[in-house]
C-alpha cells in the first residue's frame, strides 16, 4: 500500500506541474488578447506522455468533423435535386440511405492541417507524431535546432495532409504577411507550436486566423525540460525509487 501511494503521489504532483504549465500560458496569451484557448502541453521524444492522447484525439475529431461538414456543403451545392428524388420516391429512409452514402464517401475528402512556429519550437515532432511516425523513420519530417523548413511541406496521412510550415518571425517570414506566403486558404485548421513560451506573434497570428474563420490549436512542446527542472526542485515527490520500498 506505501508503494501505491507513492505512485499515486508522484502522478499527482506530475498533474500539478503541467496545470501550473498551462495556467502560465493561458496568462501569457490572455496579456496579448486570447482568453482561454486551447492548449495541448506535449513531448517531443514520446507521444504518449503528457496531453499528446488527448491532442490526437482531438486532431482526429476534428478532421472527421470537417470531413462531415466538406460533405454536406457537397451535398447542398450538388445533391439537392437527388435528395428531392429521393424524398419523393422514398420518403425519409430513402433520404436517410442517400445520406449514409454520402457520408461513406468523406474517405475521399482530403483535408490539410497547417503546423505552425517559430524556429526550433519542434514543430517536426508533433507532425510526426500525429502521423504515428518515429523522428528517425523514412519519411518523417527532419528534426533539429536550425531551421529546416524553408517552404510548406507536405507529410501525408492516410485520412490528411499535414504540412509543416516555414518559421515564423524568420528574416524570410514575417508576422505581417505570413498567412498570405504560406498560402492560408490552402488549409482547413492550424496547430500552432511553441517551446519556452507563447510569445505576441503567436497570439497575433492566432487572432488573424480566427478572424478569418478557421480554427487553431496551440501545442507547447518541449515539456520535458519542464519536468525535469521540476524534478530537481522538488526531487523527494519525484523519487521514482519510493516505489520500490
Amino acid at each position: 500500500m506505501k508503494m501505491y501511494g507513492t505512485i499515486i503521489s508522484t502522478v499527482h504532483q506530475l498533474d500539478s506541474v503541467l496545470e501550473d504549465i498551462t495556467s502560465l500560458c493561458h496568462h501569457s496569451l490572455a496579456e496579448e488578447g486570447l482568453q482561454s484557448p486551447t492548449i495541448f502541453l506535449v513531448s517531443n521524444s514520446d507521444s504518449d506522455l503528457y496531453h499528446f492522447p488527448s491532442f490526437h484525439n482531438t486532431i482526429e475529431d476534428k478532421i472527421g468533423e470537417l470531413k462531415r461538414y466538406e460533405i454536406f456543403q457537397h451535398i447542398s451545392k450538388e445533391g439537392r435535386e437527388e435528395m428531392d428524388r429521393a424524398f419523393e420516391s422514398g420518403g425519409l429512409p430513402e433520404v436517410a440511405s442517400k445520406m449514409l452514402l454520402c457520408l461513406k464517401s468523406t474517405d475521399n475528402v482530403t483535408l490539410n492541417i497547417g503546423v505552425i512556429g517559430e524556429t526550433g519550437a519542434g514543430k517536426s515532432s508533433p507532425v510526426n507524431a500525429i502521423r504515428d511516425v518515429l523522428d528517425d523513420q523514412g519519411g518523417a519530417a527532419p528534426t533539429g535546432v536550425t531551421e529546416t523548413t524553408m517552404a510548406p511541406t507536405m507529410y501525408p496521412h492516410p485520412t490528411f495532409h499535414n504540412w509543416e510550415l516555414p518559421g515564423l518571425g524568420t528574416c524570410n517570414f514575417q508576422l505581417n504577411n505570413y498567412l498570405e506566403q504560406v498560402g492560408f486558404e490552402s488549409y482547413n485548421f492550424f496547430i500552432v507550436v511553441a517551446s519556452e513560451r507563447f510569445k505576441e506573434n503567436h497570439a497575433k497570428l492566432a487572432k488573424r486566423i480566427n478572424e478569418r474563420g478557421k480554427q487553431f490549436y496551440f501545442a507547447r512542446t518541449k515539456i520535458d525540460n519542464e519536468i525535469e527542472a521540476s524534478k530537481k526542485h522538488r526531487p523527494s515527490e519525484f523519487d521514482s525509487t519510493k516505489c520500490c520500498n
